[in-house]
């Protein structure tokens, strides 16, 4: 949850006004990392249902924002 957290956090920057390019490109690409990472373990998790209602919130939310990002996302 807490790179889920991260990774929003790097992208909601990098959506900011009046962002410096090279600022903007450090946080997409760490966004991207995170995002990339907990998608990777995401199957050895062991969430009960509210967790994973809430794991699966934050994940879109990182996806939208990425996406807005213009970044390529899959599934």
């Amino acid at each position: 949850m807490a790179d889920l957290d991260s990774a929003l956090a790097f992208a909601q920057r990098a959506l900011g006004l009046n962002v410096d390019p090279e600022v903007k490109r450090r946080n997409v690409i760490n966004a991207r990392k995170a995002y990339d990472t907990v998608r990777r373990f995401r199957e050895k998790l062991q969430l009960d249902f509210e967790q994973q209602s809430a794991f699966d919130e934050k994940l879109t939310n990182v996806k939208n924002a990425l996406e807005q990002l213009r970044e390529q996302i899959e599934f």
